[in-house]
């Protein structure tokens, strides 16, 4: 009876612990400045998500299902159409100026 209420002790104070982990992990990436939040990820650099990838057409892949981590990528406008509508920093869609389907190419002639 005292080890089963050993390992129960043990338990509470493993669960507690965690949480107050949790909490200061929580606390200090609120702290974390402004600035640090807003900054997108190039190409090629670890991300957790399309909206930290810079460009309007970079997304962020995971193959494998995150196996091997995962990295930001350039897209297609398909990938800025969906970014438009998720993401809300202005950062990470103003390069290159312009809409998501618009070219610098003009086609003359036809």
């Amino acid at each position: 009876m005292k080890l089963l209420l050993a390992i129960a002790g043990l338990f509470l104070v493993q669960t507690l612990a965690e949480d107050v982990r949790a909490h200061e992990e929580s606390s200090f990436l609120a702290a974390v400045a402004p600035e640090e939040q807003r900054a997108c990820i190039k190409e090629g650099e670890k991300c957790a998500g399309d909206c930290q990838c810079c460009g309007k057409w970079s997304y962020c892949s995971c193959p494998l299902f995150g196996a091997l981590g995962c990295s930001c990528i350039i897209g297609d406008a398909m990938v800025c159409v969906r970014k438009k509508k998720e993401c809300r920093t202005s950062d990470v869609m103003n390069t290159p100026p312009g809409g998501c389907f618009s070219s610098s190419k003009r086609r003359h002639g036809r």
